[in-house]
Protein backbone atom coordinates (compact mmCIF):
# COMPACT_ATOMS: atom_id res chain seq x y z
CA UNK A 1 0.00 0.00 0.00
CA UNK A 2 1.42 3.64 -1.04
CA UNK A 3 0.59 6.06 1.47
CA UNK A 4 0.99 9.81 0.61
CA UNK A 5 3.15 11.98 3.05
CA UNK A 6 2.87 15.15 4.43
CA UNK A 7 6.66 16.52 5.31
CA UNK A 8 6.75 20.27 7.51
CA UNK A 9 9.93 22.20 7.01
CA UNK A 10 11.51 24.91 9.08
CA UNK A 11 9.61 25.86 12.35
CA UNK A 12 6.70 23.80 11.14
CA UNK A 13 8.10 20.84 12.83
CA UNK A 14 8.05 22.51 16.19
CA UNK A 15 4.57 23.48 15.87
CA UNK A 16 3.40 20.27 14.93
CA UNK A 17 5.59 17.90 16.86
CA UNK A 18 7.04 16.21 13.91
CA UNK A 19 8.24 16.61 10.50
CA UNK A 20 6.23 14.08 8.95
CA UNK A 21 2.53 12.20 9.06
CA UNK A 22 1.36 9.84 6.90
CA UNK A 23 -2.20 9.31 5.67
CA UNK A 24 -3.63 6.27 3.95
CA UNK A 25 -6.68 5.95 1.29
CA UNK A 26 -6.63 9.71 0.15
CA UNK A 27 -5.32 8.74 -3.66
CA UNK A 28 -8.37 10.29 -6.19
CA UNK A 29 -9.28 12.85 -3.74
CA UNK A 30 -9.07 16.49 -4.23
CA UNK A 31 -6.18 18.57 -2.74
CA UNK A 32 -8.73 20.54 -1.16
CA UNK A 33 -10.58 17.04 0.80
CA UNK A 34 -6.60 16.43 1.53
CA UNK A 35 -6.40 19.74 3.17
CA UNK A 36 -9.44 19.23 5.07
CA UNK A 37 -7.63 16.05 7.08
CA UNK A 38 -4.65 17.54 7.47
CA UNK A 39 -6.68 20.83 9.16
CA UNK A 40 -8.33 18.27 11.18
CA UNK A 41 -5.06 16.20 12.20
CA UNK A 42 -3.20 19.03 13.35
CA UNK A 43 -5.69 20.92 15.41
CA UNK A 44 -4.26 24.03 17.06
CA UNK A 45 -1.04 23.44 15.25
CA UNK A 46 -2.62 24.56 11.95
CA UNK A 47 -2.48 27.77 12.99
CA UNK A 48 1.31 28.00 11.90
CA UNK A 49 0.01 26.71 8.19
CA UNK A 50 -3.55 27.69 7.69
CA UNK A 51 -5.13 30.92 7.80
CA UNK A 52 -8.72 30.28 9.88
CA UNK A 53 -9.50 27.60 7.22
CA UNK A 54 -8.53 24.29 4.97
CA UNK A 55 -8.78 26.60 2.34
CA UNK A 56 -6.46 29.45 3.32
CA UNK A 57 -3.02 28.53 3.28
CA UNK A 58 -1.10 31.42 5.52
CA UNK A 59 0.50 33.67 2.87
CA UNK A 60 3.98 32.38 4.71
CA UNK A 61 3.61 29.08 4.31
CA UNK A 62 4.22 27.38 0.35
CA UNK A 63 3.25 23.78 -0.29
CA UNK A 64 4.63 21.77 -2.81
CA UNK A 65 3.32 18.99 -4.21
CA UNK A 66 5.85 16.37 -5.65
CA UNK A 67 8.36 19.33 -5.32
CA UNK A 68 5.96 22.01 -7.44
CA UNK A 69 3.66 25.03 -6.42
CA UNK A 70 0.36 23.38 -6.15
CA UNK A 71 -1.00 26.38 -7.99
CA UNK A 72 0.58 25.49 -10.61
CA UNK A 73 -1.02 21.98 -10.79
CA UNK A 74 -4.41 23.41 -10.52
CA UNK A 75 -4.28 24.38 -6.99
CA UNK A 76 -7.08 22.73 -4.41
CA UNK A 77 -8.57 20.52 -7.24
CA UNK A 78 -5.36 18.89 -8.03
CA UNK A 79 -6.47 15.25 -7.72
CA UNK A 80 -3.99 13.70 -5.12
CA UNK A 81 -2.16 9.88 -6.03
CA UNK A 82 -1.46 8.18 -2.43
CA UNK A 83 2.34 8.00 -3.39
CA UNK A 84 2.78 11.94 -3.40
CA UNK A 85 4.71 13.83 -1.14
CA UNK A 86 2.84 17.55 0.08
CA UNK A 87 5.67 19.70 1.60
CA UNK A 88 4.56 22.47 3.91
CA UNK A 89 7.81 25.27 3.72
CA UNK A 90 7.61 28.38 6.04
CA UNK A 91 8.97 31.62 3.59
CA UNK A 92 9.99 33.22 7.23
CA UNK A 93 12.84 31.59 8.40
CA UNK A 94 16.86 32.51 9.85
CA UNK A 95 19.71 33.27 7.54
Amino acid sequence: MKNLRIKFLGHLKNYVGKDMIILNDVGGLSLYNVLLKIYSILGDSSKEIFDGSPDKLRSSIILLVNDVVYDVLGGFDYIVNEDDELVFIPTVHGG
